[in-house]
Formats: structure tokens, sequence, C-alpha cells
């Protein structure tokens, strides 16, 4: 732990998260400073803080949200602890993405794969197909200049 007290009157105080110890190995090892100055360097009160310890905290209090556009895309966000979404870490993926991800022959074998498993997937991804189809046809009958446009 590092605690220092100094005086700046003025310059504003600021809380800081500074890396101090970026072990590339071992997530136990690495540690980040956290505290308060004044200014850039004046340092009223800092302590070193395990990453993980951080990290775990944080993450208790962010909300992952994924959404399914209709171009395709799984498009994933984190919502902060009053529920506005965070700027980054941002990830979109394609639906033909994620499932080829999830069929591949490495996958099958680790996740020990059933053809039953297999089925269910078939029948969940028919279903949703059915649901597209469905909705092509009742935009197709509510506007039928747009029907043949894609």
């Amino acid at each position: 732990m590092v605690f220092a007290m100094t005086s700046s009157p003025n310059s504003p105080i600021e809380a800081f998260v500074v890396p101090v110890s970026l072990a590339p190995h071992s997530v136990r090892e690495q540690f980040v400073r956290v505290g308060y100055r004044a200014g850039q360097h004046d340092v009223i009160a800092s302590v070193d803080v395990p990453i993980h310890l951080l990290e775990r905290e944080i993450a208790s209090h962010l909300e992952m949200v994924t959404r399914f556009n209709l171009s395709g895309q799984f498009v994933s966000h984190l919502l902060d602890s009053v529920g506005s979404p965070l700027p980054t870490p941002r990830s979109t993926a394609s639906i033909e993405q994620l499932v080829s991800e999830a069929v591949c022959s490495e996958n099958l074998k680790l996740e020990e794969v059933t053809p039953n498993d297999l089925r269910g997937l078939l029948m969940s991804l028919e279903v949703a197909i059915d649901q597209v189809r469905a909705a092509l046809i009742a935009i197709s009958v509510s506007n039928p200049t747009t029907a043949g446009a894609s």
C-alpha cells in the first residue's frame, strides 16, 4: 500500500487509476494504483489494488445486453449501473458466423454434441426462418409496391 499526504491548494483534487504492475502471464500479479491527486503529479492518497478484484467488483454492476438486428447481426454492449450504455467494449457478430463457430468440427468434439443437440438447433433456426418469411408476407400484403424490392 502506498499512502502519501501533500497539500496543493491551487490544483483541483481528482481521482485516478494507473497500471503499476502488469505481469503478462498472471492476472493475480497485475495491480493498479487508485487514489486522489492534485494536478498530474501531486498524489494525495493512493493504494495498489489487484486488477482481478476491481474487475470482479465492476463486472458485478454491469449488465450485458445483446440484440439481434434486421441485418442478421448480434450486437452486444455493456450497460453501467444506471442502465446507460458504455461506449466500449461492444461486440458484433453475424448469425452465420455464430452458427459456423458452433457447428465447426472442433467445437462439436469439445462440446460432445449429440445428433439431438444439432436437431434442436436446426429446429430453432427453422422456426426463426419461418418467422422472417411470415414478416415478409405481412409486408408484401400491406405494401405491395415494395414486395419485389430487396
